[in-house]
């Protein structure tokens, strides 16, 4: 009696499954559209346009689905000209690469093939001036002005010859328009160095085109230093010197302040060398401990400045390292003494 129930039960529940996926698929026919079977009767025109102004195409069913996004279209009465030209004046701040240059309207994109018509010019009269003509679409009313530089110009050319830190070159400028534009660039000429003289400590050479001196601390081969070196960038540029050691009797920390002009040098970066090894910290001292005497010579210590965009051409800034007593030591607690040597940075 039991399995007969069983039975009577399982039977119900398939009878009740089949009904419920027969209403599934009936209810997924409804909501297909038919299929065009008859194609004489077919749209002539493959693409439409939706009421939403989509494009309409052809499924593979047979039925029909809308692309509804918009189109980046150029907006109505907009200027076309090349940036960063301004289109209310094209020339102010503008420098062109050329004379001749023309600036250049595109085609926009519409619905519809323009059919532009001259409404309007200004400045033909006068080549010596910029000449804007305005166009109208006898479809759609757009309007959009094409802007042309000036046809005639009166040049003054001014000529900067190179220095020893600065490249050459020529500005030619109308004295109509204001017009301007430089070419014929010559590279710096660079420094025309005598030899080096001095004491024997610290010596000196001088430009001979312009004056401009330089020094260098003269570091025996036999001594124990530590030694800046020099480099050079323009305004705004970075430059990495280094700090190096010299005959390094063996230490196993070191506190070291930094010495420069922070008005026009900015340190932007201090690491130490691979080799170096141990623990190493950088605040307002750079700060290094081993576990034992490091021996080698070489670079210890990289520096990384910005030079100001204020800094002066041909100017130079020294850059040093100072310490002071019990900074340096052995692994056995010996103060350690070095000579320092400065380094700097040569503005181009």
């Amino acid at each position: 009696m039991k399995k007969k129930i069983i039975y009577i039960l399982i039977a119900v529940v398939l009878v009740a499954s089949l009904v419920a996926i027969s209403i599934f698929v009936l209810s997924k026919r409804a909501n297909v559209p038919p299929k065009e079977t008859d194609k004489a009767t077919a749209p002539a025109e493959t693409d439409k346009k939706s009421e939403t102004g989509g494009e309409e195409s052809e499924t593979a069913d047979g039925s029909f689905e809308f692309d509804t996004e918009d189109e980046e279209t150029e907006p109505q009465g907009s200027v076309v000209a090349p940036d960063p030209v301004d289109p209310a004046d094209p020339y102010k701040g503008v420098i062109f690469d050329r004379p001749d240059m023309e600036i250049e309207d595109p085609e926009s994109e519409a619905d519809h093939e323009h059919k532009w018509e001259l409404s309007g010019s200004s400045g033909g009269e006068d080549p010596s001036k910029i000449r804007v003509e305005t166009y109208k679409c006898t479809v759609c009313g757009e309007e959009k002005n094409v802007y042309y530089p000036a046809e005639k110009h009166e040049f003054r050319d001014t000529v900067k010859d190179p220095t020893c830190t600065e490249g050459g070159y020529v500005t030619h400028e109308c004295t109509l328009c204001g017009y301007v534009y430089r070419d014929s660039y010559k590279d710096a000429l660079g420094h025309a160095f005598g030899e080096w003289k001095g004491d024997g400590s610290v010596e000196t050479r001088t430009c001979s085109v312009c004056g401009f001196e330089e020094s260098r601390t003269v570091v025996p081969s036999d001594s124990q230093s530590m030694i800046v070196s020099s480099g050079e960038a323009a305004p705004g540029e970075t430059v990495t010197l280094s700090v190096s050691l010299n005959n390094n009797p063996g230490i196993c920390s070191f506190a070291l302040s930094l010495d420069y002009d922070a008005d026009l040098l900015t340190l932007e970066e201090v690491t130490r060398s691979d080799s170096l090894g141990g623990q190493f910290n950088f605040a307002k001292r750079a700060v290094w401990i081993a576990f034992g005497d490091y021996k080698k010579d070489g670079e210890i210590l990289t520096l990384t400045f910005r030079v100001s965009d204020s800094a002066k051409s041909g100017s130079e800034y020294p850059v040093s390292v100072s310490y002071a007593s019990g900074d340096i030591c052995n692994f056995n607690e010996d103060d350690v003494d070095f000579t320092v040597v400065a380094g700097s940075i040569k503005v181009k």
